[in-house]
């Protein structure tokens, strides 16, 4: 899995994502994507850092 890593969420979940990822990164749940995204703050709006896999929080499992 190249420039992908496995992380664990402040909640305890587990999840692999872009290896690029730091502290204060937000993962959201966007509408129509097919995973959860990782954004960045950046100024007055978030930059897209990539898309990540969450153990227990897929197929729409959050927002059902």
């Amino acid at each position: 899995i190249s420039s992908r890593r496995f992380f664990r969420t402040n909640y305890g979940l587990v999840r692999i994502g872009p290896d690029n990822i730091k502290n204060g990164d937000l993962i959201s749940i966007v509408f129509g994507a097919d995973m959860p995204l990782i954004l960045r703050p950046f100024g007055k709006f978030h930059k897209l850092v990539g898309a990540t896999y969450i153990h227990g929080v897929m197929n729409g499992v959050v927002v059902d």
